[in-house]
Formats: structure tokens, sequence, C-alpha cells
């Protein structure tokens, strides 16, 4: 097996616990803005996927609720679900976050 730079590896996905959320992006272009804020903030964003892998909808009233009007609600493999927004930023003094599906 031959060495390749880091810049050129592939990654790795995360390992899901039994009973876990799988996390996915609904595009290239969010899977691109979480691998952004991921280089930034590798901390903070691993514990925005435990959580969304956890309890991807656990409304605490002030980092993590769900997304309003038609953008709140989708569908994934015939299964409806309540889409919601995590305040990424807020996540290294609290340690929570959420959204998701299985």
């Amino acid at each position: 097996m031959s060495e390749v730079s880091p810049s050129e590896a592939p990654s790795v996905r995360r390992p899901a616990r039994p009973g876990d959320w799988a996390v996915v992006a609904r595009s290239t272009k969010v899977a691109a803005a979480w691998n952004e804020l991921a280089n930034g903030a590798a901390g903070e964003m691993q514990r925005v996927y435990d959580q969304l892998a956890k309890e991807p909808d656990r409304d605490d009233g002030d980092r993590q609720h769900p997304l309003e009007g038609t953008a709140g609600r989708g569908s994934f493999e015939g299964v409806d679900y309540v889409r919601w927004q995590i305040d990424v930023t807020s996540v290294a003094a609290s340690g929570t976050s959420s959204t998701g599906h299985r």
C-alpha cells in the first residue's frame, strides 16, 4: 500500500453506534459548508455530529430548534420528518446541537 499526501487522502466516515441516526447532507453544497465549518471548528463540529446522531430532535429553546415553514419539513425514503437548525458557534459553550434522520 502506498502512502498519499494528507491533501489527497480519502476521508472516512465516523462509524455509527447501534440506534444512532445517520447524519447526511441534503446536497453537495451543504456537505461543502459542513466540511468548511469542520475545518475551522473541529471540536464543536464533532459535538454537533454526535448530537445529531443521538438526539436530532431535542429543542433546547436557544441553540437548537426546528426550522419554520416549508424548510422545516422533509421526507427521506418515504418517511416525513422535521428539519432542525443548530447554532454551531454556541456549541462550544454548551456542548449540544441537533438535526438529522435515521
